[in-house]
């Protein structure tokens, strides 16, 4: 992802002064998995085996098997990003190998891991929504630039938990050889969007009646701030943002941010070619005739850079009103898309593009 590569480079100059804004000082790191409390069934006297076919899938399904010897519905093999993984039993000790997708999938469905890798990633620390659901007291390691193996090891996982996006080939290998290990899909990967993997955590730990609940929260969520901006719906949003380097992205309408603006009942303008690609700040001009423009905080250096340009300031959209800033961790809850960080940032967007039609956005003097 474009966009991952260039903010990757200008972590170090985001802002915390958005870290949980007008939540409690807590300390959380956003992460996945854990034990299934009341609704385990017994330890497994056996190490659970993986298997992993060399086909990438891009659906998550889970198939019990006739025998229950390792609980109700186990053996399972599940089919998964990275290929297929069968697990002999009802996992009790999970650990998730990064904080991109798996520990929001694993919280909402009230999994505990015993350890995840906590990222920080675009600097946004412990995210408001892994918090509120229960993060705190979760033992991490720093996942920098490459997971922890030995602590992965030491915490004797039953099973691990990794994204489509962080490691790779390699770093699937390299899990796998401790434990079974499941990649959970993109939430791109089919048409169900974020509620795939929250899915394919569900059956992998024979939570599904948990994550079906889950999604129909964040399902819920979702039909009351499509309701608020029912009488919105004839302006066209833009989500565009200034960059470090001096280069902008437009969001493309396929994109993570495109996918949830559609999911609020507006539409999404793609400024220039719809894939997401940078375009030099010269080009600024493009978004002469944006409606409603929506920003996400990148670093008060690329904030104040984006601001002052004064082809920027000139904007129709930037003079009337229609320009609003949204956080780093709103940037974080949309790329990252999760059951939680979705339930999270959808009323947060919907006051954005509020603000921005009713002409009460950023001033900039």
């Amino acid at each position: 992802m474009d966009h991952d590569r260039h903010l990757a480079a200008a972590r170090a100059e985001i802002s915390r002064r958005h870290f949980l804004a007008g939540i409690g000082s807590s300390a959380f790191a956003v992460a996945f998995l854990a034990a299934c409390g009341d609704d385990s069934e017994s330890d497994s006297s056996e190490t659970p085996t993986a298997t992993a076919t060399s086909t990438t899938a891009n659906t998550a399904t889970a198939t019990p098997s006739a025998t229950e010897d390792g609980g109700a519905g186990y053996p399972r093999t599940i089919t998964h990003h990275m290929g297929e993984t069968t697990l002999e039993a009802r996992p009790e000790r999970i650990v998730a190998a990064s904080d991109f997708f798996e520990l929001d999938n694993l919280l909402a469905i009230g999994a505990r891991p015993v350890l995840y890798g906590y990222s920080n990633r675009y600097d946004t620390g412990v995210t408001p929504w892994a918090e509120a659901a229960g993060e705190a007291g979760l033992e991490r390691y720093d996942l920098v630039s490459e997971f922890d193996l030995e602590r992965i090891a030491a915490a004797e996982p039953d099973v691990i938990f990794s994204d489509w996006y962080w490691g790779g080939d390699l770093g699937y290998d390299q899990l796998s050889a401790i434990a079974p290990t499941i990649s959970l899909p993109a939430a791109s990967a089919d048409e169900t969007g974020w509620r795939l993997p929250q899915r394919a955590v569900g059956e992998a730990l024979s939570l599904e009646d948990a994550a079906e609940e889950a999604i129909a929260e964040t399902d819920q969520v979702l039909d009351e701030q499509r309701a608020r901006l029912a009488s919105y719906t004839d302006r066209v949003v833009t989500m565009a943002y200034g960059m470090y380097d001096g280069t902008w992205f437009a969001e493309a309408t396929s994109g993570a941010s495109g996918r949830i603006v559609a999911d609020l009942g507006m539409t999404l303008a793609a400024i220039g070619p719809d894939d997401n690609a940078p375009i030099s700040e010269e080009q600024l001009n493009l978004l002469e005739d944006a409606d409603l423009l929506i920003s996400y905080d990148t670093g008060e250096a690329s904030m104040e850079a984006w601001e002052s340009h004064p082809l920027f300031r000139d904007l129709p959209a930037v003079r009337e009103g229609r320009y609003v800033v949204i956080s780093p961790e709103m940037l974080r809850a949309i790329f990252s898309p999760t059951t939680l960080s979705v339930r999270w940032a959808l009323p947060r967007l919907a006051d954005a593009i509020i603000e921005a039609a009713e002409g009460r956005g950023r001033q900039l003097g």
